[in-house]
């Protein structure tokens, strides 16, 4: 009532007498205070808020209060630490946090909050509040606006492999899918969204259009005649549906019925451009209904008079009806407004100009299509398989006395011990095949690029290598940069073959195969084992949320481990941005009581947490995957802290058996190093390749295509002997089988960890 009057001095006593009758609420105290602030009595203000505090430190609503207040006055810094004091705090729900980071993200004075410290306060949330699903969902907004698209994807599956029920992820999920290009994604995420929104029409659409990207018309048929089911009050979704629908059945030779679906579009909506232009054209090539499709391609162009598609099927259908001074001047106008014209619109050209009676005018246009084609073909060519002379699906290969084998991985920056043993395993298996007469006959090239690990270094590494002539490319050595490749590998039908890239996506075309354990499989081998050989039944996870490999492995680690009555007391995730201060992960899971720590991470983050928990006491067991292999050769890491560590791993230097002693022997002695479980699966690459072409009788004067459907062929026929397993085989969907080895380190070591080992 009283500051309805403007009267500050009454309510601020009618405050104070509220806070001497309640002195622990502290809600009375900001009352006051914001009282103060509203009446610019800023000093009072924050002697109250700075009291509130000095009881209750960790009072978040109080330090958003003061972060927004020091925002303000533009005192930046004290704005920060107050923002970071309030995210952390457990007084204040995560919904609030939430809300309150996107408030800063909207705020239109963007000098403020920069986005370095918009991606800190996310980080902050992640670290400590990582099992909660709204901050997973915030976290994949934040990745998916840094153009992290695949870091987003893993996020959103994380949230729905706990929580189903969430459409609006579903939908995220699926767009991001869209957005990626990626088909598979789109397919099967749209049909698992159908099983828990079956009244929902885009899970529908978008697997329906995942089937037709493949060709798959036939299949995506029903999936659009479901969703018009589901758009009777939604017309402008119909009016897609029924398109998606009338170029399935074009598609089919169903061309009467998809004809049908036309109509049906455009009586929702008379002027969708696409559909006007596709039905006008596809009437012309059929000489049917000349007149409707010449009224629909002149309403196309009237909507986009620039558009050379357009232009091109109007001039076309004039064609067809005989109007040959007007299909002239608007197939020219097409190849005017073109930047790049294509033989197509050339040809066009040429035909209308012969029924115009200008017959040479008519050869000239003719040859320049033909130029023009050849031309696109020699391009894609290169393309496809390099200024080589390789022709990629359609030709020989440029020297048909030598088999190119490429490989790439990181031989610079953090991951370079990786690609290295990758680069080194394959030089010498090379090396062993040339000397001892080769595959068929043939030697063998090999070429390595560095990627650094990264996704786009690893697609121009790809490309470079095309450019030599590659006609196989072992890699990529890890799981991000290999799920980029595979996408150009598949669309050229390169055969591939990666030695060490886990995540289920790396190889998710029938051109792919893998040598190691894929990261579900690691996670679930984890599980068994530390449950088998009774190792512990608490259980904590510290994981890379930002890695596919990482979340890959606990996602499938979590949910065996619950199936085998494993305790998972905590799963405390780090992100790439935040990965050196592990304390707070550490202590959630030495005050959860784990007994053992599982890590499905890379060495160099493990050796950190291994030191950091060494410094407060904290000695679980710990238990880790292939990532592992490396550790005891990190520069200034102290061996003795990794003392009983134990991880998965398919080779182990140490092993006893003829074959691979001969191999860290040669190693050695080529390379001056111990080779690691990347060196191995690697040099075993190279030895399956040799096999699975021998077994098709595979030849290099044979095109990159053919190469790459013969070794399809062949690896779903051999059984291999090699150093990473024995009787290994794989499915056509390119996954291996075979069993892995646990290994433990014992004094600066790694030695084979037997079940009765494990157990003691």
């Amino acid at each position: 009532m009283y500051t309805k009057l403007d009267d500050v001095k009454k309510a601020s006593n009618e405050l104070l007498k509220l806070i001497r009758k309640f002195p622990d609420k502290s809600e009375y105290l900001s009352l006051l205070a914001e009282l103060y602030f509203n009446y610019n009595q800023d000093k009072k203000g924050l002697q109250i808020l700075d009291r509130i505090l000095k009881a209750e430190p960790d009072n978040g609503f109080v330090h958003f209060y003061l972060a927004d207040y020091y925002r303000s006055k533009k005192e930046l810094k004290e704005a920060d630490r107050h923002t970071k004091e309030a995210l952390v705090s457990d007084k204040i729900e995560n919904g609030y946090k939430i809300q309150y980071i996107l408030k800063l993200i909207l705020n239109p004075d963007t000098t403020l909050t920069s986005d370095s410290q918009l991606d800190n306060y996310m980080n902050l949330l992640m670290q400590k509040y990582s099992d909660d699903l709204s901050v997973r969902a915030l976290h994949s907004d934040f990745l998916k606006k840094d153009h992290k698209l695949a870091e987003a994807r893993n996020e959103l599956e994380y949230i729905l492999s706990k929580d189903k029920n969430n459409y609006l992820i579903w939908e995220e999920l699926l767009l991001m899918c869209n957005e990626m290009g990626d088909t598979t994604c789109m397919y099967r995420h749209g049909i698992e969204a159908i099983k828990y929104f079956p009244e929902q029409p885009l899970p529908y659409a978008l697997s329906g259009i995942a089937l037709m990207m493949q060709k798959q018309f036939a299949e995506a048929l029903p999936l659009f005649e479901k969703g018009v089911e589901l758009t009777d009050d939604k017309p402008e979704l119909r009016s897609q549906f029924y398109s998606y629908l009338a170029d399935c059945y074009y598609n089919l030779d169903s061309v009467e019925r998809a004809f049908k679906m036309f109509d049906e579009v455009l009586k929702i909506n008379p002027n969708d451009i696409l559909v006007l232009n596709n039905y006008a054209y596809y009437l012309s090539l059929r000489n049917e209904r000349l007149a409707l499709a010449e009224k629909m391609s002149s309403q196309a162009v009237a909507m986009e008079s620039d558009n050379a598609t357009y232009l091109d099927t109007y001039a076309w259908v004039l064609y067809k009806r005989g109007e040959y001074s007007q299909a002239r001047y608007y197939i020219k106008l097409a190849i005017e407004k073109d930047k790049d014209p294509s033989g197509v619109l050339y040809e066009h050209y040429g035909d209308i100009l012969y029924r115009s009676g200008e017959h040479q005018e008519a050869l000239k246009m003719w040859k320049k299509a033909a130029s023009v084609m050849l031309a696109s073909a020699m391009v894609f060519s290169l393309a496809a398989c390099g200024s080589s002379g390789d022709s990629g699906k359609s030709g020989g290969s440029s020297n048909s006395d030598t088999f190119k084998i490429g490989g790439i991985g990181p031989t610079t920056g953090d991951a370079a011990i990786y690609g290295t043993a990758v680069k080194n395993g394959i030089q010498l298996a090379v090396d062993e095949i040339n000397a001892a007469g080769g595959i068929n006959g043939k030697q063998i090239e090999y070429k390595f690029e560095d990627d650094q690990a990264d996704s786009e270094k690893s697609v121009n590494a790809y490309n470079t290598l095309k450019d030599w002539g590659m006609q196989a490319l072992i890699g990529t050595t890890t799981s991000t940069p290999c799920t980029a490749v595979v996408e150009e590998t598949h669309s050229d039908n390169m055969f591939q073959l990666t030695p060490s890239a886990t995540a289920v996506d790396s190889i998710q075309y029938d051109n792919a195969f893998r040598m190691c354990f894929s990261d579900p499989n690691q996670g679930s081998a984890s599980a068994d084992y530390i449950a088998e050989n009774k190792l512990a039944t608490k259980v904590a996870i510290i994981y890379n949320s930002s890695d596919t490999y990482s979340s890959g492995i606990y996602q499938t680690f979590a949910t065996e481990a619950k199936a085998k009555g494993l305790d998972v007391v905590a799963a405390e995730a780090f992100t790439a941005d935040n990965k050196t201060d592990f304390s707070v992960q550490i202590q959630k899971a030495k005050d959860a009581g784990a007994e053992l720590v599982f890590l499905p991470i890379y060495y160099q983050e493990a050796s950190l947490i291994l030191a950091q928990a060494n410094k407060v006491g904290f000695t679980p067991k710990w238990f880790g995957c292939d990532g592992m292999d490396g550790i005891l050769d990190l520069d200034g890491f102290d061996a003795s802290l990794a003392e009983d560590l134990m991880f998965l791993t398919p080779f182990t230097a140490n092993a006893t058996d003829e074959a691979t002693q001969k191999f860290v022997a040669d190693y050695k002695e080529a390379f001056g190093d111990t080779p690691i479980q990347f060196a191995a699966d690697a040099y075993d690459c190279v030895y399956v390749i040799k096999a699975a072409a021998e077994k098709e009788d595979v030849t290099p004067d044979k095109s990159v295509s053919d190469i790459c459907d013969a070794l399809k062929k062949g690896m779903t026929e051999i059984t291999y002997d090699g150093l990473t397993g024995k009787s290994i085989t794989w499915s056509e969907d390119g996954e291996p089988t075979k069993e892995p080895t646990v290994v433990v380190v014992k004094s600066g070591e790694y030695q084979v960890l037997q079940a009765e080992d494990a157990a003691e």
